[in-house]
């Protein structure tokens, strides 16, 4: 089945950081879609396309906003930062196997580093809309505090699920940071639990592939790790 393709336009601009800029849309045509946090939409360029996770909330009908990084030069990263607000463009989607599990075991521990933690703040959306019992938690991997976004959506989040938190792994930090400290894949071997939790790991390809490496080895069912 081919991918819908959608017409937007350019509701809102922001830098969230130095590096992560979000860009929220209005949908044009179709007026309103449905997707399951954890998709991405390809937004077209010329004759290619480039993906970007959705961070929104799926139960807002008729806008989305994407949240990646785009400081560096590259196709989409120019393009996006030349976006204005009222600019028209087009995109597929949405698109992915990546999506908020239906079934939810008793814990649930995200892992994230950089802007893959986008499509997260989508999920934890929908788990605060769905009044989740599981206890939640969030290991966000960055350099250090000048790297920070999301914190006011994280903070916010932690207010109406009081059973989720979030924590900030710095590589990098700056004096005076008594938080954790390492790289985020430090965390999982305290973390590791065969039975009763699910992983969702998404950030850095290197990343990605020591924490899976390291939870499967501890005896965490694929089934289990979702990425």
């Amino acid at each position: 089945m081919a991918p819908q393709r959608l017409k937007l336009r350019v509701k809102e601009t922001s830098w969230l950081n130095h590096r992560v800029l979000q860009v929220v849309f209005e949908l044009l045509e179709p007026k309103e879609i449905s997707f399951i946090p954890g998709q991405h939409i390809s937004v077209i360029i010329g004759d290619v396309t480039r993906p970007y996770c959705l961070s929104s909330d799926c139960r807002v009908g008729g806008e989305i906003a994407i949240s990646v990084s785009a400081a560096h030069e590259g196709l989409g990263s120019n393009f996006l930062r030349s976006l204005k607000v009222g600019d028209e463009i087009e995109a597929l989607g949405p698109l992915g196997r990546l999506k908020l599990a239906q079934v939810h075991k008793p814990n649930i521990v995200f892992i994230g580093t950089g802007t893959g933690v986008s499509p997260m703040v989508s999920m934890l959306t929908e788990l605060n809309h769905q009044k989740v019992q599981s206890s939640i938690t969030l290991y966000f991997g960055l350099r250090n505090k000048g790297d920070m976004f999301f914190e006011k959506e994280l903070e916010n989040l932690k207010t109406l699920l009081p059973n989720f938190d979030y924590k900030f792994v710095y590589s990098e930090p700056k004096e005076g940071w008594d938080g954790l400290r390492g790289y985020v894949t430090d965390v999982v071997d305290g973390v590791i639990d065969a039975q009763n939790t699910q992983y969702y790991v998404i950030g850095h390809k290197g990343m990605v592939f020591d924490v899976i490496h390291k939870l499967v080895t501890g005896g965490v069912a694929e089934e289990n790790i979702i990425r």
